[in-house]
């Protein structure tokens, strides 16, 4: 009898560490299986996200092409080699600013030295968007134009004044709607007449020196860049000044 109790109590030590063991195992199995959906999940999220932009920093011969057509319409930063991207799911950049009005196929060129970014839409030769950054460098220029925070991320305002030099009345008004449906990067403080309203072509006045600015915003206007034309006063507090011309109608 005593033996047999014997080899029950064994059996009984045995049959409780083979299931303290085999429960840390499934333990530890479930745990690691968790940790690798995790970061798979993770994983996806990204991928999925990055897929919105296309980096085509490597391909000299694409960047000289779009650099070549890009720097017909605006002064383009000298002295620096712009990160190259295409947009490739527009929906997946749709929350940030900066993409609001992208294309599937538009070209990003993003100056990290000048902290300047353009997008670009080749199929019709045409600026879309030019906005100032603030990055560290043209991998974290890609990765946050892919990621939920807004980037690029404006960092200034460029402010403009508005003059009318026709006959033409409402065209300042006009034109300022028509600005900010296509850029952010200006605002408005004054609308008021030229001291002529003759004006066949419509300038841009730089009173900061900028160039680069400058003619994005005649680009934007579809104007040229001038220096103020005599009997005009300049306005105070503008950092540009626009007078419009009959070229506006």
């Amino acid at each position: 009898m005593l033996k047999v109790l014997e080899v029950f109590n064994k059996s009984k030590k045995l049959f409780t560490k083979n299931f303290i063991l085999t429960f840390s195992l499934v333990i530890l199995l479930v745990l690691a299986l968790l940790t690798s959906f995790y970061f798979y999940s993770k994983y996806q999220a990204f991928k999925n996200t990055s897929n919105a932009l296309v980096s085509r920093s490597g391909e000299s011969s694409e960047v000289e092409k779009i650099l070549k057509s890009v720097g017909a319409l605006i002064e383009l930063p000298q002295g620096e080699n712009p990160t190259l991207a295409t947009v490739s799911d527009k929906t997946k950049l749709s929350n940030q600013d900066f993409f609001k009005k992208a294309e599937n196929g538009d070209k990003v060129l993003i100056y990290t030295g000048a902290k300047m970014a353009i997008l670009y839409r080749p199929s019709m030769n045409k600026l879309i968007n030019i906005a100032s950054v603030n990055l560290g460098s043209s991998q974290t220029a890609t990765a946050s134009a892919v990621t939920s925070k807004p980037s690029p991320t404006k960092s200034k305002t460029y402010k403009i004044v508005l003059y009318n030099g026709t006959a033409t009345v409402g065209l300042t008004a006009k034109v300022q709607q028509d600005l900010y449906s296509k850029t952010k990067e200006f605002e408005v403080l004054d609308r008021d007449n030229a001291s002529s309203d003759t004006y066949s072509k419509t300038l841009v006045v730089d009173f900061i020196g900028n160039s680069s600015v400058a003619k994005a915003l005649a680009t934007f206007v579809g104007g040229e860049v001038v220096s103020l034309p005599e009997g005009e006063k300049k306005p105070e507090n503008a950092d540009f000044l626009v007078i419009l011309g009959s070229d506006q109608n």
